[in-house]
C-alpha cells in the first residue's frame, strides 16, 4: 500500500524554490497570512519590506515572478530599462561609424545622436503621463517591439536628414521605455541599488559591444550597431514575464496625483544636477574615439581602451549596489563628480597613458555618480513620476552633450570642449549638494507611506 503523505507537507514541498529568494512567494498556502479583509501578504513581504509595505491580492501576482526586491528582479529591470537608452552607451561607435563609413560631418553625426536623445527626452514625458493610466508590463512589451522594428528599419538609411528623423522616433520610444522602467524602480526598496544594476548592465554589455563593434565599422558601418540594439531590445522583452506588477503605493491627493515628498526647491535642484552632470560628461564621451584619434592614437587601441573603461566602471556599480546610502548621498555624489572632472582633465595629456587613465577614471566615476543622482529623483514621490522626470532631465542632458560637442569642436577643437564640460560639472556638484543634504537629513531613507 502506498504510504500517505500529510497534506500540509504536500503544500510545503515547493517552498524551497521560493525561500531561495529567486522567485516570489507561492500562491496562498500555509506560508501566507490573511487579514480580515481577505487580502493576503506573504511572510517574506512582512519581514523584508517593512519600510515599503506591499499588499496585493493573492490572485493578482503571477505564479513564477521573481522576488520583487531581490537581486534577480533588479537585474532584469536593469536590462529592460537599459534597452530604452542603450544607444547612448554606443554613441562613440555610432558617431565614428557615421563619420568614417557614411561620410557624415562632425555636425551631422552629432545631430543624429542629439535627435535620438532629444526624442528620448520627449518620450520620457509620455511615460510620466502613462505611469498611472496603463499597466506597465503590456506597455513595456509594446514599446520594446517598436524599438526592435525601428532599429531594423534604420539599417540602410544613409541620408543625414532621414536618419535624424528615424532616430528621433527611436529615441521617443526608447525614452518612454526608460521612463516606465524608472517609475517601476522607484517603487522598490533602495532604488539606488537598482540604478546601480542599470549602470552595471550598461557598462558590462556596453564595454563588450564597443570593443567588439568598433573594429567592424570600416567594413560594415553603423549597420552592426543598429542590429546589436535590436538584439538587446529582444533580450529585454524576454524579462517581462518574470517581473512583478509593482503596484503604486503611497498617499495621493484628492485628484489622485502623487504626493510630493520634498519642497519644490529640492525637486528643482535635483533635476538640475542630473541635467548638468549628464550634459557635461556626455559632451566629452560622445567624441572620445575622435579625441583619441586626434591625438594620433590608432583606432584599435582607442576602441579597446574605451571598451575597457566600461568594464573599469563595473566595480563602481557593484560598490553602489552594496554600499547604498550608508554614508548618505552627498559624499558619494561629490566624490563621483569630482572624479569625473579629474578624468576629463587627464584627456588634455594627449598620449597613451593619459588616454587610458582618463577612460578608466571616467568609467568608474560615471558608475558611482549617476545611480545616486537618479536615486535623488526616486525619493521625491511615491508613484515614480519624479523618477521618470529625473529620467527626462537625464536624457535631455545626454542629448545636449553631443550638440555642445558638435558646436565647440567645429572651430575650437577638443580643448575648448573639455573646459566647457568641466564648467558644467562644477555647477552640477554645487547644485546637487542641496537636495543631497536635504535627503540625508531625513531620519529614514524612505518615508512611512512607502
Amino acid at each position: 500500500m502506498r504510504p500517505s503523505v500529510p497534506q500540509d507537507l504536500n503544500r510545503q514541498c515547493p517552498v524551497w524554490l521560493f525561500q531561495s529568494g529567486i522567485f516570489s512567494s507561492p500562491p496562498p498556502s500555509s506560508t501566507s497570512i490573511a487579514n480580515p479583509h481577505g487580502v493576503r501578504k506573504t511572510e517574506q513581504s512582512l519581514s523584508s519590506t517593512a519600510d515599503m509595505p506591499e499588499i496585493t491580492a493573492a490572485t493578482d501576482r503571477p505564479r513564477f515572478t521573481l522576488a520583487p526586491h531581490g537581486a534577480a528582479a533588479r537585474l532584469m529591470l536593469a536590462v529592460l530599462t537599459s534597452a530604452g537608452i542603450f544607444y547612448a552607451n554606443l554613441s562613440p561607435v555610432i558617431v565614428s561609424g557615421l563619420i568614417g563609413y557614411l561620410g557624415f560631418s562632425n555636425d551631422d553625426a552629432g545631430f543624429v545622436m542629439a535627435a535620438n536623445t532629444y526624442g528620448a527626452a520627449v518620450g520620457t514625458l509620455l511615460a510620466i503621463a502613462l505611469i498611472k493610466r496603463a499597466p506597465w508590463r503590456p506597455t513595456a512589451a509594446f514599446l520594446l517591439v517598436t524599438l526592435i522594428i525601428l532599429d531594423l528599419m534604420t539599417i540602410g538609411v544613409t541620408s543625414p536628414a532621414a536618419l535624424i528623423g528615424m532616430r528621433f522616433l527611436h529615441g521617443f520610444t526608447g525614452g518612454a521605455t526608460m521612463g516606465l522602467g524608472f517609475s517601476v524602480i522607484a517603487r522598490m526598496q533602495h532604488p539606488e541599488r537598482t540604478f546601480g544594476f542599470v549602470i552595471l548592465v550598461q557598462l558590462g554589455v556596453g564595454g563588450a559591444a564597443i570593443a567588439w563593434l568598433t573594429p567592424l565599422l570600416p567594413s560594415l558601418g553603423p549597420t552592426v550597431v543598429w542590429s546589436a540594439l535590436a538584439i538587446f531590445s529582444g533580450l529585454a522583452l524576454l524579462t517581462l514575464p518574470f517581473l512583478d506588477r509593482y503596484p503604486i503605493s503611497g498617499s495621493t491627493n484628492a485628484r489622485g496625483r502623487a504626493t510630493r515628498r520634498a519642497p519644490l526647491l529640492v525637486v528643482l535642484t535635483a533635476m538640475a544636477a542630473i541635467f548638468l552632470f549628464q550634459s557635461g560628461q556626455m559632451s566629452v564621451f560622445t567624441y572620445v574615439i575622435e579625441l583619441g584619434q586626434h591625438d594620433g592614437l590608432e583606432l584599435g587601441f582607442v576602441s579597446l581602451t574605451v571598451g575597457g573603461s566600461f568594464w573599469a566602471g563595473i566595480p563602481g556599480a557593484l560598490l553602489v549596489i552594496w554600499w547604498s546610502t550608508r554614508s548618505g548621498r552627498l559624499r558619494p555624489i561629490a566624490f563621483g563628480i569630482g572624479l569625473t572632472m579629474f578624468a576629463i582633465t587627464i584627456f588634455l595629456g594627449g598620449n597613451r597613458v593619459s588616454f587610458i587613465a582618463a577612460n578608466v577614471c571616467f568609467g568608474l566615476a560615471f558608475a558611482i555618480t549617476i545611480p545616486y543622482l537618479l536615486g535623488l529623483a526616486s525619493e521625491l514621490d511615491t508613484s515614480g513620476q519624479m523618477s521618470a522626470l529625473g529620467g527626462f532631465l537625464s536624457t535631455l542632458g545626454l542629448a545636449s552633450g553631443p550638440v555642445l560637442g558638435a558646436l565647440l569642436t567645429r572651430e575650437n577643437g577638443f580643448d575648448t570642449l573639455i573646459y566647457a564640460a568641466l564648467m558644467l560639472l562644477t555647477l552640477s556638484v554645487f547644485v546637487s549638494s542641496y537636495p543631497a543634504r536635504y535627503l540625508d537629513a531625513q531620519r529614514k531613507t524612505h518615508y512611512a507611506d512607502r
